[in-house]
């Protein structure tokens, strides 16, 4: 994995939301970021939020906040479609 060329999904909102998405606008790396609060829907291509969308498939990487228990269920769904996902 070469973080540089690659692109995250941040779920949570916390310190680590805070650090990734610092480091990440630091690299000039793409990042796309959300809370589990306020996705409504997820299928196959996209994450939809109360507010906008994530295309699923310009997304290499999720990282998830350890405040996030993996038994929530948006993350159980995001497993569904084989998400990389990285807590």
């Amino acid at each position: 994995m070469n973080i540089f060329k690659s692109s995250f999904l941040i779920i949570g909102e916390g310190i680590t939301f805070e650090h990734c998405s610092n480091f990440f606008k630091d690299n000039g790396i793409i990042y796309y970021s959300t809370t589990t609060d306020d996705i409504i829907d997820i299928n196959n291509s996209e994450i939809i939020c109360k507010k906008k969308k994530i295309d699923l498939d310009k997304v290499d990487y999720t990282v998830i906040s350890p405040g996030i228990p993996p038994t929530n269920l948006v993350l159980q769904k995001l497993a569904l479609f084989r998400m990389q996902i990285h807590y």
